[in-house]
């Protein structure tokens, strides 16, 4: 364990975050709503949907604790974390691409959907959980890990806002003709405000 940490490995722990938590962005605001307005699924395959994707919930939690066991017992050369967030990364990007892009219809869609939603929380644990797992071990003075958290939640926060801003602006250029793009997200209340005028 070290004291200080070298720019390197600081700003790429950090900016990682960015990717991270964007394709979380993605997934949990608007696959289902993809889901609804382009499959033509019954009421009942819809419910049987909602329901996989309650248990996946459960699921998590109790992945959560079992992926943390695993890590904590991985011994590879590249130590215990970084496969792991290598490995999350990547299956998590391939399940993200099926989930938008692969279509079978009817029964097929809910039986493929429900494992897909299954594999996509599981993907994202393995990463997740190393990812918060690695921070204790890559300094042992508490100010550096603070300072660690701050820039993280930084580029959290820019990951999360370039795919939930999007949301922001399409609804503001619906209602009132305003800009859809992220830098017209900001503007878009001066937009309004001077609408209302």
């Amino acid at each position: 364990m070290r004291d200080k940490l070298d720019a390197r490995t600081k700003w790429s722990y950090c900016i990682g975050a960015t990717g991270r938590d964007a394709a979380y962005a993605l997934v949990s605001m608007y696959l289902i709503l993809y889901v609804q307005y382009t499959m033509n699924l019954t009421s009942a395959q819809f419910a049987v949907i909602s329901g996989a994707m309650i248990l996946c919930m459960v699921w998590d939690a109790i992945n959560d604790l079992l992926m943390g066991i695993i890590i904590e017992n991985t011994h590879f050369k590249m130590g215990k974390f970084k496969p792991w967030i290598l490995a999350g990364s990547l299956t998590n990007a391939i399940v993200i691409v099926c989930l938008f892009t692969i279509r079978p219809s009817g029964w097929g869609f809910v039986a493929f959907y429900s494992l897909f939603y299954l594999l996509w929380g599981m993907t994202y644990t393995m990463n997740d959980i190393a990812y918060w797992g690695v921070l204790p071990s890559l300094s042992s003075d508490p100010g550096t890990r603070d300072s660690l958290v701050t820039i993280m939640s930084i580029f959290v926060c820019i990951g999360q806002f370039s795919v939930a801003g999007r949301k922001c602006g399409e609804s503001i250029q619906n209602r009132s003709g305003c800009g859809s793009t992220l830098p017209d997200c900001i503007s878009d209340a001066d937009c309004l405000w001077n609408q209302g005028k």
